[in-house]
């Protein structure tokens, strides 16, 4: 009964076939991967039927989330090539073949169009019966492994422990836009108001009152001078722009530490903004469209700043995407502010024949370079 319950948790085989080639895999570890994949991170969203790219997809993922070194990658393979032959034999005995035989393409395909939910289109559900969970629990628990101790030197110095990072995030001085030219961008984004006096005397405009009424009245005082504008960034923060996320990190600590804004909101969306926006880069919280362009947005005229690839990194033609986020742009236009630039970290030599060639055409797109983000600017001023 208990092997039964284990077979139901998703890609358990997978789990189990890779702790027993010599990974150290905790529950954490198991439900790292399903919820990584019930939040659809790192799948290819604009390509979903394609079954070999989501697969890749997927070996990517569980890399990342189960392995730490080369080693253990080349083990975690193996591990995915057994129990790629299992659940393929698995397929070949529900179409009726024998037990050695091997599932056909047109098996796998009859049997995801048997299925109720294909893995490439909706990720498996985390709601696994507690039992479940808890006889995976008592396994790794009760389970003893003899681990081989490394072999130590007495006469060569250990050199300090480092632990080993699960996160990648690339240097932002990688890129042709570097947190200073951010500054100094920022800073130029200035739209004094008058919104009072200051304590200094104006004197050649008091002199001039003199001169007018030939007394002395009063004097005229500097008026105090405020930079009234409003900033909001949206960027795009999954997918193929995860390897800029850095960059737009520091682009939005710049315009906040820095930039001298009224104010400055910022939310984060995948591929497109729909009718919600995400307040962090992992997309796990998020608001309305309408809430935060309430706050920050309607009647206010602000400056707008769209921070993605737009579909440029993959290359890919995607009209749903393009009709989406023109029809966005279109909305910003009409009810908020016409002040809106789009900022690529993808040079536009990639543009041509994808998304952003035709995103370009409604909205001012640059590229994420010093060059690119000084001609945003001056096109927000």
């Amino acid at each position: 009964m208990e092997q039964t319950q284990r077979s139901e948790l998703p890609f358990f085989d997978l789990f189990s076939r890779v702790r027993a080639a010599g990974i150290m895999l905790t529950r954490e570890d198991y439900s790292d991967l399903l919820n990584a994949l019930k939040a659809q991170f790192g799948m290819d969203l604009d390509n979903p039927d394609d079954v070999r790219a989501q697969e890749q997809q997927f070996i990517r993922l569980a890399k990342f989330i189960w392995t730490r070194s080369a080693a253990e990658e080349a083990l975690f393979e193996q591990a995915w090539a057994e129990s790629k032959q299992f659940i393929l034999r698995q397929i070949a005995l529900e179409a009726g073949k024998g037990a050695n035989e091997i599932a056909t393409a047109q098996d796998v395909l009859n049997a995801q169009n048997n299925a109720p939910k294909p893995l490439p289109v909706e990720p498996p559900k985390l709601e696994t019966p507690n039992s479940n969970l808890k006889a995976l629990d008592e396994e790794l628990e009760n389970e003893e492994r003899e681990i081989p101790l490394p072999v130590i030197d007495p006469d060569k110095e250990t050199p300090p422990y480092k632990p080993l990072k699960r996160w990648f995030k690339l240097d932002p001085d990688c890129y042709d836009l570097t947190l200073r030219q951010m500054y100094q961008g920022w800073r130029k984004l200035d739209r004094p108001t008058k919104t009072g006096l200051t304590d200094i005397i104006d004197l050649p405009q008091t002199i001039q009152d003199i001169a007018r009424t030939g007394m002395f009245l009063q004097a005229a005082y500097l008026p105090e001078l405020k930079n009234t504008t409003k900033l909001l960034i949206l960027a795009d923060s999954q997918g193929s722009m995860l390897p800029f996320h850095g960059l737009s990190e520091q682009i939005i600590l710049a315009a906040k530490k820095e930039g001298g804004l009224q104010s400055v909101a910022h939310y984060f969306f995948l591929n497109y903004p729909e009718k919600n926006l995400y307040t962090n880069a992992a997309q796990t919280e998020f608001i309305t469209q309408k809430k935060a362009f309430e706050d920050s947005l309607i009647g206010q005229n602000p400056a707008i700043l769209i921070i993605s690839d737009a579909g440029a990194t993959r290359g890919r033609f995607n009209p749903k995407r393009i009709a989406a986020t023109n029809l966005f742009i279109n909305f910003l236009q009409q009810h908020c502010t016409r002040r809106i630039v789009w900022l690529n970290p993808m040079p536009q030599s990639r543009w041509e024949g994808n998304s952003a060639q035709y995103i370009a055409e409604d909205v001012s797109m640059f590229e994420a370079s010093a060059d690119g983000f000084r001609a945003a600017i001056n096109k927000l001023k």
